[in-house]
């Protein structure tokens, strides 16, 4: 399997911080995600 990478736009912004990372956490703790996912954020 290829390596994955996430890149979030707006990182620093509030809807990131109060919605997306929790989603991710959750995903994560899933183990839905691949080991190998990179995620970036930008901005």
């Amino acid at each position: 399997m290829k390596a994955a990478r996430l890149v979030i736009l707006g990182a620093s912004g509030d809807l990131t911080g109060r919605y997306l990372l929790g989603a991710l956490a959750e995903l994560v703790q899933a183990e839905l995600l691949p080991p190998d996912l990179d995620i970036v954020g930008v901005g």
